[in-house]
């Protein structure tokens, strides 16, 4: 076809308007048409784009400048004129010295020409480089997310599965994908759990549920399944995402929860009743106290009255364990080195549970110390003790190990509650029949007992589980049927020296209070016990006052300015307690000194600024024990 000599400018005006570049070459490889954007996509100059130059001669130009890498530019133009001789058609990208990216086509014409084409497709590829950067970033997070994220198609099939699906189900990501969905339900979920599958294909809407499924290690987990259909825009289904969240550890937790609820619930109650039986002790033993006092050694009531007092010893050592219970008993406390306390309860634990049952101690060569109530530790290990040999029939072995592990934010993971730092752990295990999953759930439940009505109350572990959370800790439980079970007890670390040695080098025996004939305030709602603590210190040489509430004492305490100390209740009828009676008592009088009594056996929180904390003698208590309080509170500094 021949071009009219009138057409030339209109072409060559059209080829300008082109965003590509063109370039034209003869059968002898020169140049004989070309374009604007030739020039400048090609970043060439007027002295190499012009009429009748070699293709040779601009690849050459090319790999002197550097275009084609720090080679050798003869061995490039070379290969180059290679290409263009043996390949008919060619396309690559080019990068420019600038980073713009080039894509270049030669194609070979059936008259021996070429034709060159240069298109800038820097921002194309980028574009493309970009997606693809999004897509391995969406990959990369869908593999580290704690969540089964999967999509099968409208057949079923299984198209996508992240890390985590892979690591769940057991199986690896090529495995996966291509593999029915309704094979990985029949293997994982119960029967119902396939109805459900198929109802939700059926109705093709998001939903959400609970299931328990099992996964690749053979583990049965608490799951929440999320059901998210994908349609197009004329609303074909296409398949649908799935995504499953473990929440076993929070199910668990919540657990945890509920029972620490109950055992608070039911701590609250006990620490209620406590309060009140101590007073009525306080009471038997107060009067049967005086009774035995005012009989002759030879009265045949004098063996009644020991019977009485020793009654009321074993039902005020009862109320105490209540009082552990409720979180209000402050107990004793002590900075103890386990690895030499324990060895010393082993053999008490063995007298408790009899011969059939053999006791082992592995201690650790730890010096980490608790700061715990050293007869609280004790009871929860004789508690332990007893549990274990209930649940070996004919004997067996129970193992106390001593162990100190630091838990930190990485094995919040493991679901037990505590708060990262150091914890000295003392574990008790048995060779019994272990407990049922359902048992395990329920075991620090309050009064839950698998024994027969009778045979136990069900607070033992409930005890257990509250001594180590008022400790500071918690308390775990493993165990399985018939492979036995382990106890925990988690107590925080203290820096603080041991003072067992000091405590018993410092001890002394109660020496006899003095009749100095001080004027004591008795502050007490109960007649009764007023009344007995009114005969005791009147016959201790004292002069003691009575007030049966606070406003009755600040009255009192007005009047009489010789008042030495106020003995008050801690829970005190009206607007005012006896800590808050105490504070306002000491504001109109500094030098008056204090001592609190309580049923509570502990001394109670009233946000009372206090420092130090005035003495507490808990109830109910004995006249010797009265005498060397009373004493101990008048030659008190404080």
């Amino acid at each position: 076809m021949k071009i009219s000599p009138d057409l030339v400018p209109l072409l060559q005006g059209g080829l300008d308007q082109m965003e590509q570049g063109i370039a034209i070459f003869d059968r002898t490889l020169k140049l004989v048409a070309w374009n604007h954007a030739y020039k400048t996509i090609a970043d060439m100059p007027d002295s190499i784009v012009r009429e009748g130059i070699s293709i040779e001669d601009q690849v050459r130009f090319k790999a002197e400048a550097g275009y084609y890498g720090d080679g050798d530019a003869d061995q490039a133009v070379r290969e180059c004129m290679l290409h263009f001789e043996q390949r008919p058609r060619q396309q690559f990208d080019w990068q420019r010295p600038d980073g713009r990216i080039v894509e270049v086509k030669h194609i070979r014409t059936d008259q021996g020409g070429l034709i060159s084409t240069y298109s800038d497709v820097t921002e194309r590829v980028k574009s493309v480089e970009s997606a693809c950067q999004s897509e391995s970033q969406l990959l990369t997070i869908a593999d580290n997310v704690p969540v089964l994220i999967a999509f099968f198609d409208s057949d079923s099939t299984i198209r996508f599965a992240n890390k985590t699906a892979c690591r769940w189900l057991d199986a690896p990501r090529d495995k996966l994908i291509g593999t029915d969905v309704d094979n990985f339900i029949a293997s994982r979920a119960p029967r119902e759990m396939a109805t459900r599958w198929h109802a939700l294909l059926d109705q093709q809407k998001k939903q959400s549920f609970e299931q328990r499924l099992k996964w690749g290690d053979g583990e049965v987990r608490d799951v929440l399944v999320q059901f998210i259909p994908h349609s197009d825009d004329s609303n074909t289904f296409l398949g649908g995402f799935i995504l499953c969240v473990d929440f076993t550890l929070h199910r668990e937790a919540e657990n945890r929860l509920h029972q620490a609820q109950a055992i608070k619930s039911v701590g609250q109650l006990s620490g209620g009743i406590a309060h009140q039986f101590n007073n009525l002790l306080a009471i038997i033993s107060g009067h049967t106290e005086l009774l035995a006092e005012s009989l002759s050694p030879t009265s045949p009531l004098t063996d009644s009255t020991r019977a009485v007092l020793k009654a009321a010893s074993r039902g005020a050592a009862l109320v105490d364990h209540l009082l552990a219970f409720s979180e209000r008993r402050t107990g004793a406390i002590s900075i103890l080195k386990p690895d030499s306390f324990l060895p010393q309860i082993v053999p008490i634990l063995r007298r408790t549970v009899g011969e059939q049952t053999a006791i082992e101690f592995n201690g650790g060569d730890s010096d980490w110390r608790v700061r715990v109530d050293a007869e609280q530790l004790e009871d929860a290990l004789v508690n332990l003790a007893l549990n274990a040999a209930a649940a070996m029939t004919g004997g067996g072995k129970i193992v106390i190990a001593s162990d100190s592990r630091h838990f930190s934010v990485d094995d919040l993971d493991s679901g037990i509650c505590l708060a990262p730092g150091d914890y000295l752990v003392i574990s008790v295990t048995d060779t019994g029949h272990g407990m049922s999953p359902d048992v395990l759930k329920q075991a620090f439940t309050p009064f839950f007992t698998t024994r027969d009505v009778g045979q136990a109350a069900g607070l033992g572990l409930s005890m257990v589980y509250g001594f180590a959370e008022q400790a500071g800790g918690t308390a775990t439980i493993d165990s399985l049927p018939d492979q036995g079970t382990t106890v925990t007890l988690w107590l925080p670390r203290t820096r603080e020296a041991d003072d067992s040695v000091q405590r018993e080098a410092t001890a002394k025996p109660a020496s006899k209070p003095g009749r100095d004939g001080e004027v004591i305030l008795v502050v007490e709602d109960d007649q009764d016990i007023r009344g007995i603590a009114m005969a005791r210190l009147a016959g201790l040489g004292y002069q003691p006052l009575e007030a049966h509430d606070a406003d009755h004492a600040l009255d009192l305490l007005k009047k009489r300015r010789d008042i030495a100390l106020l003995f008050a209740d801690v829970v005190l009828p009206g607007s005012m307690n006896g800590p808050e009676l105490a504070e306002k008592a000491r504001s109109g009088n500094p030098a008056l000194k204090i001592l609190f009594t309580s049923g509570f056996g502990g001394f109670v929180d009233s946000g009372s600024t206090f420092s130090p904390t005035p003495p507490m003698l808990p109830k109910p208590y004995r006249a010797q024990e009265l005498a060397q309080s009373i004493k101990t509170a008048l030659k008190d500094d404080g």
